[in-house]
């Protein structure tokens, strides 16, 4: 299963060669795993016959957790809610899973919560549940021959989707959005093939100038076959004043990016590309800084970037995570010594958390330095019933409560932080 999860999301990225020499640094070594000073409050199985499964990203709105587990494509999905001691309050019914045989658990899907709504992909089409009572508010399909991207994003009471025209290589892309509580969609930006190169746009990441305008960042992953070329193009639209505000092309020298939409901090906007994170101004795209990664064995494909405590958080698909300065690129600090394939990374009161799947480990590193304050195997590794349970998906956590949610592969846990 390992395996196999591994290989689905790879095939979700955009993939390219790079033939570089491979550099070398000198990366710190964790000696050993330091236990976690935490509590395992409850665990609920993700389907009631406890085989494992694949599972969304988990979402809180105040006394209720939606989480998900599906077996495959053969079998029906089940979402489920649970309270904050572990006790069943919904799951999905038969009306609840019509037109609906998948809920999309990709790395990246972006599935998007504003206060007690969840959106989700079922079928790669998008659908909007209340978290608390399991209702279905609305759900979309999305017109054309099927073309659907497994993402999304969201900013305030709005969600982004992106689709395309025609079969691969597609012909024209779109994005559209709809209001979280209508489901009212209606496209904001579209391109068309350029050149031969598949016009392919990802939802956006989006942010408020200081004009009170809307401006959304998104990029056009494109490819060329044959021969094989990448390309990709970044972009921001002012959604108020209905106008692009500025387009930078061909950005990465690799021709390929994260999936992940970019993030704006303080005036910029910043960028992972195969290799490489791009800090730019927000207001006119100018290109401030370029950071490349020292081992170039490890790309930067898999998992989000992080802007916290003036500090751009950046892990690598392989061991090594870099905090970088947000103004001008350089290092703040890095760690190595983690596992490979990480999940999105969370933050939380000075702790950045996320779990790497070949070792199948949750890791807690503080923020401020980089050092590793605690790493946890799931208890049910190697249990009769849940042999190779391990940790893989992002963790969502409770403010007020202290504590953290995640999967691995059999259960939702729930665990006390210290």
């Amino acid at each position: 299963m390992k395996i196999c999860y591994c290989f689905i999301s790879a095939v979700l990225l955009l993939c390219s060669c790079k033939e570089e020499e491979l550099l070398t640094w000198d990366p710190y070594e964790y000696p050993e795993d330091p236990e976690p000073p935490n509590e395992l409050i409850w665990q609920v199985p993700l389907h009631q016959d406890t085989l494992g499964c694949l599972a969304t990203w988990p979402q809180i709105y105040q006394n209720a957790i939606l989480c998900s587990g599906e077996e495959g494509w053969e079998n029906p999905v089940r979402v489920f809610a649970v309270d904050t001691s572990g006790n069943l309050m919904w799951e999905s019914n038969a009306v609840f899973n019509e037109n609906c045989s998948s809920i999309s658990a990709s790395v990246g899907t972006g599935a998007y919560q504003y206060q007690n709504m969840v959106a989700m992909l079922c079928n790669a089409d998008p659908r909007v549940v209340n978290i608390q009572t399991g209702e279905v508010m609305w759900h979309y399909e999305v017109p054309g021959s099927g073309n659907h991207s497994p993402y999304m994003s969201g900013f305030g009471d709005q969600i982004f989707h992106a689709y395309a025209d025609g079969p691969n290589p597609y012909t024209k892309s779109y994005i559209a959005r709809a209001n979280i509580y209508t489901g009212i969609w209606d496209t904001v930006f579209s391109i068309e093939m350029v050149d031969g190169y598949s016009a392919d746009l990802y939802p956006p990441g989006a942010w408020v100038d200081n004009n009170g305008d809307t401006i959304i960042c998104f990029q056009n992953r494109q490819w060329r076959n044959p021969p094989y070329d990448g390309k990709v193009d970044l972009y921001a639209y002012n959604l108020t004043a209905d106008s692009l505000l500025w387009m930078y092309s061909d950005i990465d020298p690799d021709g390929n990016s994260s999936v992940f939409p970019p993030v704006y901090a303080d005036g910029k906007v910043f960028f992972r590309g195969y290799f490489h994170v791009y800090g730019l101004d927000a207001k006119t795209g100018n290109l401030i800084w370029t950071w490349a990664s020292p081992n170039v064995a490890n790309d930067l494909l898999y998992t989000n970037t992080l802007v916290v405590d003036d500090k751009v958080l950046v892990k690598t698909t392989g061991p090594e995570l870099f905090a970088l300065d947000p103004d001008n690129g350089s290092e703040i600090w890095h760690t190595s010594g983690f596992g490979e394939i990480p999940s999105e990374l969370v933050a939380f009161d000075g702790m950045l958390y996320f779990s790497t799947e070949i070792d199948g480990k949750l890791n807690a590193v503080n923020i401020q330095n980089g050092s590793l304050e605690w790493t946890m195997t799931s208890p049910n590794h190697g249990q009769p019933t849940s042999s190779w349970a391990y940790f893989s998906r992002p963790v969502t956590i409770d403010p007020l409560l202290h504590r953290l949610y995640l999967t691995d592969f059999f259960y939702l846990l729930c665990i006390q932080l210290k």
